[in-house]
């Protein structure tokens, strides 16, 4: 069958509108361009945020305990005796940055706690705060002073007692107020004289570069809780002697005690994430706020340690240049000895004695 062209022509151009109108349709009709095309600007799925941890350090496994700590550890276990080691004891690794704690018995680990040690590097104080006052010529004043806010509380302490007998009642509880006003005024000005020339040791302290946590044999003295100075000292200070079982041995200028500073509390808590996660090497975290030579923790680890050690207890500072520390004498061990069996002695007299 022929087709003549221009029957052709109008085939092929009714074709062409047929298409043209699907297209048009598909351009407006949203139904078609959701099968054909996709959205110009597809919706990103929400997604779920991941709770942020704090990123591993990167650093080389490290033993739990340094090679100088196992030393001292053997070498006071074999002079136990001779070292006077009776109760829970302390040793510091300064290198490392933690205090251990440990039992007497068989030396058992009990607890270790991230520390921020002294800025300098060194293990002896050659600017201590006693020889300072004496060089300016503070320290006679001081102890004056100290001396007269001592007689006056023993004075207010004495009223108090005359004040409960009946005799007293009208006069000495008059006195008794009258002297502790004097007496709280002197402790006042007495914290005032002492806060100011402790501060400005420090400074010279600093600018002479003594920031040290002095290496050696120490014994907590007293143990103090709740200081007025929360921001420097945090819950509790350990002041410390020097020497086994010393209690007048030399002043020392340095303690353990707790932090209050935002800078120093930040580093220690990092440190003890990593610490609990069974990772040591955190001296390159806690040396970024070091201290003037105290040995500051967490205020919540010094709560624990404070059930831990009491007033008596040795306190060990291992030296930086991987020694350890030579403790005991044998003429200490034999003063030791004797003062264990007089009080024995006493004690079986004490029983056997009848009135």
């Amino acid at each position: 069958m022929k087709i003549s062209k221009s029957k052709l022509r109008r085939i092929i151009l009714e074709e062409l509108d047929i298409v043209r109108y699907i297209l048009e349709r598909k351009k407006s009709d949203p139904r078609w361009r959701a099968w054909d095309e996709p959205d110009p600007k597809p919706k990103r799925k929400r997604r779920k945020r991941k709770k942020r941890t704090a990123a591993p350090l990167i650093i080389a496994a490290t033993p739990k305990r340094s090679k100088q700590l196992n030393r001292q550890l053997q070498y006071l276990f074999i002079r136990k005796n001779e070292a006077g080691i009776r109760e829970n004891f302390i040793i510091i690794d300064d290198i490392r940055h933690i205090l251990y704690v440990f039992e007497p018995n068989h030396f058992k680990e009990l607890k270790s706690f991230p520390v921020i040690t002294g800025e300098n590097s060194g293990d002896e104080v050659k600017f201590n705060y006693i020889d300072w006052m004496k060089e300016k010529g503070l320290y006679e004043k001081w102890s004056d002073m100290k001396t007269n806010i001592e007689n006056s509380q023993r004075v207010v302490a004495q009223l108090k007692t005359f004040a409960d007998t009946q005799r007293g009642r009208s006069v000495g509880g008059k006195l008794a107020k009258k002297h502790k006003a004097i007496f709280m005024k002197k402790h006042k000005a007495y914290k005032k004289y002492v806060s100011d020339q402790f501060d400005r040791y420090l400074s010279e302290r600093a600018a002479a570069g003594a920031k040290i946590t002095p290496a050696g044999e120490y014994t907590i003295s007293s143990i103090e809780a709740h200081p007025e100075d929360k921001f420097n000292y945090g819950i509790g200070i350990f002041s410390l002697k020097a020497g086994a079982d010393d209690p007048a041995g030399k002043y020392q200028t340095w303690a353990i005690h707790g932090s209050g500073n935002p800078g120093r509390v930040k580093v220690m808590k990092k440190a003890q994430y990593y610490l609990d996660r069974g990772i040591y090497n955190i001296a390159p975290i806690l040396i970024k706020k070091p201290s003037y030579g105290c040995v500051n923790l967490l205020n919540k680890n010094i709560k624990i340690l404070a059930g831990l050690v009491r007033p008596g207890s040795q306190v060990y500072v291992l030296p930086e240049d991987g020694t350890i520390n030579k403790v005991g004498s044998f003429e200490s061990f034999v003063d030791r000895i004797s003062k264990w069996t007089g009080q024995c002695f006493d004690k079986v007299s004490d029983f056997f004695t009848f009135d």
